[in-house]
């Protein structure tokens, strides 16, 4: 391992591996990414990858909009593979959602997503399995629909080791070293890096990581529970993605027949990201059967094939941390994505590499995912 670095990008997941990416690209070679387990292991390999933009403000809308078109062209500009299918995505809400629902597809046609609205009977048209009682409106999205997760991360992650980044797996990050007011580098159970720039990207062990150096962020995990249906019908890529708010899930196909299904409901009782339940709970399986049967009636009759659970690492408004301490000079975060960390890394990769290597965000304004929105109000 490197004994010296440019910075130190803590954390393997998707988002800490995008950010090693762009700064290679940067021109940064001299880069050392730590992961304590393996890359992809935590929240990023648990993902259903949904590649979406409809959200509630506008600098989320853009950031996952930007994603996407990144996305798009992953494949063909860097030689590796995303695994993004275009499926479509289908949203769906109650009447007692329609202002909402309103507020943010207005968002996202002004920041210039393909979406329009839809019937409840064109959302049966685009997706024929769906019973659409208790749907009052819709949109769809002609461009979204979902990824690869292992497959993008550890695209990025090969992406990074070519641009020079050295990537240590197995690493566990026991110190962050600091003083003056500045980064000095991090000491791991492998060894000591000496580094002025450090970047927690750890996802649930964020928190962590920044009380090594005196910060308390805002942040709660929530495990979130996956159950994958297996059909005893043909169900795949020709049906869109959707989620619908009235029954609080979100569904996509997942191959051989199967369909993804969770639900992104808060549930935020105390867990330990070293030490939880990795499969969903009897009682989320038996409820969320009944969900996918109501709103796709031919599922009735599925069976289980495997469960998951993972952690989303949670802020008080569910928008993520992008921002360098004014405390700590050197130390940099990227956390808190809520659930949102999977489409939004191209992006977030960028985003930080441009605040490291160049002083600032320039391919969008990110300002408003500081740390000090929850300092000011």
């Amino acid at each position: 391992m490197k004994t010296t670095a440019d910075a130190v990008v803590i954390g393997g997941g998707v988002i800490g591996c995008s950010i090693a990416y762009q700064l290679t690209k940067k021109g940064m070679k001299d880069i050392v990414l730590l992961e304590k387990d393996a890359i992809g292991y935590g929240s990023s390999g648990r993902s259903c990858a949904l590649v979406r933009n409809h959200y509630s403000n506008r600098p989320t809308t853009e950031m996952a909009w930007k994603a996407l078109q990144m996305l798009e062209t992953f494949d063909e500009e860097t030689g590796k593979n995303c695994g993004f299918v275009n499926t479509g995505y289908i949203i769906s809400v109650p009447e007692e959602k329609e202002a909402g629902f309103e507020h943010n597809l207005k968002i996202s046609q002004e920041v210039g997503v393909e979406t329009w609205e839809i019937t409840p009977q064109e959302a049966r048209e685009l997706h024929p399995l769906l019973n659409t009682e208790g749907i009052t409106r819709a949109a769809y999205e002609k461009r979204s629909g979902y990824a690869d997760p292992h497959g993008l991360t550890q695209s990025f992650a090969n992406l990074a080791k070519r641009g020079g980044c050295e990537i240590n797996q197995g690493t566990k990050v026991t110190r962050v070293r600091h003083e003056g007011g500045k980064i000095r580098g991090v000491d791991t159970d492998k060894g000591a890096v000496d580094s002025p720039v450090v970047i927690d990207a750890a996802g649930p062990w964020s928190q962590g990581i920044a009380e090594q150096v005196g910060l308390q962020l805002p942040l709660h995990l929530t495990r979130q529970q996956i159950v994958h249906f297996q059909a005893n019908f043909d169900y795949g890529n020709e049906y869109p993605v959707v989620k619908d708010i009235a029954l609080q899930i979100y569904f996509r196909a997942g191959g051989n027949n199967i369909a993804l299904c969770g639900s992104g409901v808060d549930n935020p009782a105390p867990v330990d990201p070293d030490s939880y339940k990795e499969t969903a709970d009897t009682d989320f399986i038996e409820k969320i059967a009944g969900l996918l049967a109501k709103r796709m009636p031919r599922f009735a009759d599925a069976g289980v094939h495997h469960t998951l659970a993972g952690l989303y690492t949670v802020t008080p408004d569910w928008n993520p941390i992008l921002d360098r301490s004014d405390e700590v000079e050197g130390f940099h975060y990227a956390v808190g994505f809520s659930g949102h960390g999977f489409k939004l890394s191209p992006m977030v990769g960028l985003l930080m590499a441009e605040l490291i290597a160049d002083g600032g965000f320039k391919a969008m304004d990110a300002s408003p995912f500081g740390l000090r929105r929850f300092r000011e109000g």
